[in-house]
């Protein structure tokens, strides 16, 4: 008797993280290898087969396996690298919790492997409110999450932090504000450089009233975009403007957010030729780079 046995199984070349478990119909099948790769065996037909991360996501497919073809399934993933800081100070945070489609603690930073798709993440940490974020991963990403201190009502951020500016000049700061929860009788205090306006998005003047630009109530979740204009003075040099909020909430308990705004005024990127004859006052000379506009005032003063 001659005995002829046809294997019908088809190969299935897996792709995703290194590390990662294989489950096919809920059964584990084997780990993925240094280069992210598990090769499995299966006659031809439909499965579930799921992938669960280092980090205990998991993500689903239903395959197909045909008969006639070796098959390779792939489940893409990009590295997330997230960063926890201080809204306020910038400084790094450590014990963070964070919750939602990923259970962890960062210590100021964590860097880990995420399937493709979209999550919901919940930072907290004592002594500062909760943040919910959503990311999209569809590659690598780098993400920065800031959380406030609870003595806070308002969440600030600008960016234009770290602007270089140029002296005698002037320039719009775009300020963002937030509420963490409903707030009442907002007042904005700036201080450290010459204010030129401050006004909403809509470009219409915030009322000054006894030494502070009144915002009025907010609602939580409902930010409000502050366009400050300002003037520089004649000196180089890294300066910071200074931006106080106050605000109560419901219940009347007032709340100070302070916040700093670095910035650099840098010389001017031109060269200077003074006018060989002078008359009596102050000479201006417009100063064009590229499409730039500068201006440069003279004063010649006369001892007797």
């Amino acid at each position: 008797d001659f005995s002829y046995h046809y294997d019908m199984d088809r190969v299935i070349e897996l792709h995703t993280e290194p590390g990662a478990q294989v489950y096919v119909d809920d059964e584990l099948v084997g780990t993925t290898d240094s280069e992210g790769k598990l090769t499995i065996k299966k006659p031809a037909g439909t499965y579930n087969v799921k992938v669960v991360f280092t980090n205990g996501i998991s993500v689903e497919k239903t395959v197909e396996i045909q008969s006639d073809i070796d098959n390779t399934v792939n489940f893409d993933y990009g590295t997330v690298n997230i960063n926890v800081i201080d809204g306020l100070s910038g400084e790094s945070l450590a014990g963070v919790s964070v919750s939602g489609n990923l259970t962890t603690t960062i210590d100021g930073s964590y860097e880990t492997n995420m399937p493709y798709g979209e999550y919901i993440l919940e930072f907290s940490k004592d002594g500062y409110w909760s943040e919910d974020k959503t990311i999209e991963v569809d590659g690598d990403n780098e993400i920065i999450v800031q959380l406030f201190p609870t003595t806070t009502i308002f969440k600030v951020s600008s960016e234009q932090q770290g602007a270089q500016l140029f002296p005698n000049g002037e320039a719009t700061i775009y300020l963002n504000v937030e509420p963490v929860k409903d707030t009442y009788g907002g007042l904005l205090y700036i201080d450290g450089i010459t204010i030129k306006s401050v006004k909403d998005e809509n470009g219409v003047s915030l009322d000054y009233q006894n030494g502070a630009y009144v915002i009025g109530d907010l609602k939580e979740g409902e930010s409000k975009k502050i366009k400050i204009g300002v003037e520089t003075d004649d000196t180089v040099g890294d300066r910071a403007i200074q931006i106080r909020l106050k605000g109560n909430d419901v219940l009347g308990n007032e709340y100070t957010t302070d916040y700093q705004l670095g910035y650099t005024i840098l010389d001017l990127p031109v060269s200077v030729v003074v006018p060989s004859k002078w008359v009596i006052g102050v000479k201006i000379r417009p100063l064009m780079d590229g499409n730039a506009l500068y201006l440069k005032k003279y004063l010649m003063k006369i001892f007797c």
